[in-house]
């Protein structure tokens, strides 16, 4: 559960007093990966996940076609994913991938992870819809890559603006270009975010919060 859908459930009628935010752990917290990261002469920017239209892919590629070609000069925008081909048409049909510094990796395994997320300083999560706690937060922290979200949803609950990402208008592509320059501008942000990533809950730290808060109820 994150913040937000609390705040719809109270919209609808639920106590308040009823509810508790309880976040999930996660799998890569538990495995703790090491990530070295290669130096690059351009900032890498990367999104990992299904590739649709509710999780904003397009909203990052317009983004990106936004910047000026000096900006696109210094970042290179890395999608890997699978997803509806006949949206991935349609976003090459309106964008020339080569022309504005994206590329399309298609489709990876759990095995690939770790090596992508090598590849990867900032990690931009685009939703137009509510996502409560995408695996892609976990993951990207888990490798030390900052994250660039939209507004929405459960994101906002890990990703503090300013300290350890940055949040963005959730489908405004305006506003996430204006972020990606301060990003591109000061690469040195990322070193901050970076020092602020927060440690993350594994499953069994999680599964043991379920078992005190459930037995508290008898």
């Amino acid at each position: 559960m994150s913040n937000d859908v609390k705040t719809k459930l109270v919209r609808y009628g639920v106590s308040e007093q009823r509810i508790m935010v309880n976040h999930i752990g996660s799998e890569i917290a538990e495995r703790k990966p090491t990530i070295v990261r290669a130096p690059s002469s351009r900032l890498r920017i990367g999104y990992i996940g299904g590739v649709g239209y509710y999780k904003g892919v397009h909203v990052l590629v317009e983004a990106f076609a936004k910047l000026s070609a000096e900006m696109r000069s210094k970042a290179i925008c890395q999608i890997y994913g699978q997803g509806d081909e006949s949206y991935i048409s349609g976003l090459r049909g309106r964008f020339k991938f080569e022309d504005i510094g994206v590329e399309y990796l298609g489709r990876y395994t759990r095995d690939d992870l770790d090596r992508i997320l090598s590849g990867i300083d900032l990690m931009v999560l685009p939703s137009v819809s509510s996502d409560t706690a995408p695996q892609t937060i976990f993951e990207s922290f888990a490798a030390g890559i900052p994250i660039l979200a939209s507004n929405i949803g459960g994101f906002p609950d890990f990703v503090d603006d300013g300290k350890n990402g940055l949040l963005f208008k959730a489908g405004d592509p305006n506003d996430l270009k204006e972020k990606l320059e301060m990003v591109i501008e000061k690469p040195e942000m990322i070193d901050a975010f970076r020092r602020n990533i927060p440690r993350l809950k594994t499953i069994s730290e999680n599964a043991d919060e379920l078992v005190k808060i459930y037995s508290s109820l008898y």
